[in-house]
């Protein structure tokens, strides 16, 4: 594994996302990646167990993986926009 990604999901957009392991090692950061973002989307698309959840995946020399899917109100925030996905999460109630 190259790398791992974590995107929280809210009504099947990806509203945030933070690598947060590359080789091997913790590597918080929160940087655009449209490859991920486009591969999460089109997995979200096919399915989604929640209207909010994270979606974890990988970085492999085949290509990107789906490493697990989970419920958002136990996953760690590493780098991704706390007050953006905080706005997202309102807006279910609404």
């Amino acid at each position: 594994i190259l790398y791992e990604r974590r995107h929280f999901v809210i009504d099947g957009e990806v509203v945030s996302s933070s690598q947060y392991k590359a080789g091997g090692r913790p590597d918080f950061s929160a940087y655009p990646d449209e490859a991920a973002d486009s591969f999460v989307q089109r997995a979200v698309a096919e399915f989604s167990p929640a209207r909010a959840f994270v979606l974890d995946i990988a970085g492999t020399p085949d290509g990107l993986r789906i490493v697990e899917i989970n419920c958002i109100n136990s996953a760690a925030f590493y780098s991704c926009d706390v007050p953006k996905l905080v706005a997202a999460i309102e807006a279910l109630a609404s």
